[in-house]
C-alpha cells in the first residue's frame, strides 16, 4: 500500500523507531572515528569506509521507511493481486473522507467503504475489486424512477473496476442512474455517484470529479491485468 510521506507521520511506534535508528547511527560513528586505523582493515581505505558508512544509512532508511504505517483511513487486501486497485479506491476514499463534514448524507464514507472493501463476500461479488456506499436507500420500495426510491438526503457511491472480459456489463452500466465510466488501459472502471431528496449536482460532480482524476492518477497500474 501506498506509504505516508516521511514529515506526516506522527505514529508514536513510527517516532520511536526513527530516534532508535537516529542513536544507531551516532553509535556505529563514534565508533567507526575511535577505531584505530590497521593495515589491511576495511577502514585504512577512507573511500571504502565512506561506502560502508553509505549503504549501511540506506539500508537503515529504507528498512524503516518499509515500516512506516500506513493511513488508518486505507482499506487493507490479503491478495497482492488487488492492491494497486485497492491503492486507486483509498486515493479516492481519502479525498472523498474529507467532505463528510460539510455533507451529512455522505457521512460515515470513509468507515463504511474501508468495512466494504475488506470484506470478502464483498470483494467475492467483483472479478477485480469494488466499493460501494449507500445512505437512505429504501430497499423494500419498489419505484420506476429511481430517486423515489430514497428517503431524504439519500445517495449512492459506487466504483468498480471491470476486467476486459466483462465489457459488456460495463457497457450496459453506462448512463444507468448517472452510471459512468472510462476504459483505462486493458480494463474499465464504472462509477456511479447518485443523490436523491433533494438531488445534490455539485456534490455528484465533486465526487465524479475525484474519482476521474484518480483514473487519470493511477491508470498506470489499474490499467494492468490482474496477474
Amino acid at each position: 500500500m501506498r506509504r505516508n510521506n516521511l514529515t506526516e507521520i506522527t505514529d508514536p511506534i513510527f517516532s520511536k523507531g526513527l530516534s532508535l535508528y537516529t542513536r544507531f547511527v551516532q553509535v556505529f560513528l563514534r565508533l567507526v572515528h575511535k577505531a584505530k586505523p590497521k593495515m589491511g582493515s576495511l577502514i585504512f581505505f577512507p573511500s571504502l569506509s565512506k561506502l560502508l558508512y553509505k549503504t549501511v544509512l540506506l539500508s537503515i532508511g529504507m528498512l524503516l521507511l518499509g515500516c512506516s504505517p500506513t493511513d488508518p483511513m486505507d482499506a487493507q487486501t490479503p491478495s497482492s493481486l488487488r492492491e494497486p486497485f485497492f491503492d486507486f479506491f483509498n486515493a479516492i476514499r481519502r479525498e472523498v473522507h474529507t467532505l463528510e463534514e460539510e455533507y451529512p448524507r455522505i457521512a460515515g464514507f470513509g468507515t463504511e467503504t474501508k468495512a466494504f472493501l475488506e470484506n470478502r463476500e464483498s470483494q467475492a461479488l467483483y472479478k477485480i475489486a469494488g466499493f460501494y456506499f449507500e445512505r437512505n436507500l429504501n430497499r423494500e420500495q419498489g419505484a420506476y424512477n429511481y430517486a423515489d426510491r430514497f428517503f431524504d438526503d439519500g445517495c449512492v457511491i459506487h466504483c468498480i473496476v471491470y476486467p476486459p472480459e466483462q465489457v459488456v456489463v460495463w457497457q450496459n452500466l453506462q448512463g444507468y442512474n448517472k452510471g459512468k465510466g472510462k476504459q483505462v488501459g486493458v480494463n474499465f472502471v464504472y462509477y456511479q455517484v447518485f443523490t436523491a431528496h433533494p438531488e445534490d449536482i455539485a456534490l455528484e460532480n465533486r465526487i465524479g470529479h475525484i474519482i476521474e482524476q484518480k483514473m487519470e492518477e493511477y491508470a498506470a497500474t489499474i490499467g494492468q491485468p490482474m496477474q
